[in-house]
């Protein structure tokens, strides 16, 4: 494996890590923004 070869997997492993975060960062504050005001929610939390 060259060394460009190994630069674009790093890369593409950052870019990837990047986007899962992004998901899953949306997701949390989506699920927050929908169960706002839900009560069965805080039930089931704590």
């Amino acid at each position: 494996m060259t060394g460009d070869e190994f630069t674009y997997v790093i890369i593409g492993f950052y870019v990837f890590a990047i986007l899962i975060a992004f998901i899953l960062l949306i997701k949390v504050i989506w699920d927050r923004y929908k169960n706002k005001d839900d009560s069965k929610y805080d039930k089931i939390k704590k």
